[in-house]
């Protein structure tokens, strides 16, 4: 009887072991596709001429600078399943310091409050921070790269800093 116990409970440690070690595998997974994505993402990025990426990137579709339309600020990461309460159902999302000044229109401002980002900052060059549209001026574009996605062990979030230059 003493015998049949210990091995029960052994039975059961290892079994727990392997459910643990399964879960870890999961999550590294996750982790690993998340990183992956990312990078790709700043690829993307990169890849786009310097003075078109705040208007390929934001959420206004009255700048696309064309032809086609432009990717925008979101992205989906396949592996990753969005959150349920995400509103565009995309996982990846590029954060740009843009202001909403009416009717959806974005600009580019240098004032926009964003410690992550460096912001405040000069964005064109001048030595000036003003409040002024910088989408046709910038030399240097910061940008976050966050996913956010439902993981099998809960909500996990991953972001990238990142400053864009003219190259």
């Amino acid at each position: 009887m003493i015998a049949t116990t210990i091995l029960i409970i052994a039975v059961l440690a290892l079994s727990q072991s392997t459910v643990s070690s399964m879960r870890l595998a999961n999550a590294n997974r996750e982790g690993a596709l998340a990183q992956a994505a990312l990078r790709q993402a700043v690829e993307d990025l990169q890849a786009r001429k310097f003075e078109d990426i705040f208007a390929l990137f934001n959420a206004y579709p009255g700048d696309d600078p064309g032809p086609g339309p432009a990717p925008g600020p979101g992205f989906a990461v396949p592996g990753l399943l969005p959150r349920d309460a995400d509103a565009d159902g995309l996982v990846g999302q590029y954060i740009l310091p843009a202001v909403e000044v009416g009717g959806g229109k974005l600009e580019l401002h240098e004032t926009y409050p964003d410690s992550a980002m460096g912001m405040p900052r000069d964005l064109d060059g001048d030595t000036f921070i003003d409040d002024a549209d910088q989408a046709d001026e910038y030399q240097i574009l910061p940008v976050r790269v966050r996913l956010e996605w439902k993981g099998k062990a809960g909500d996990r979030v991953l972001e990238l800093r990142t400053l864009v230059t003219d190259r």
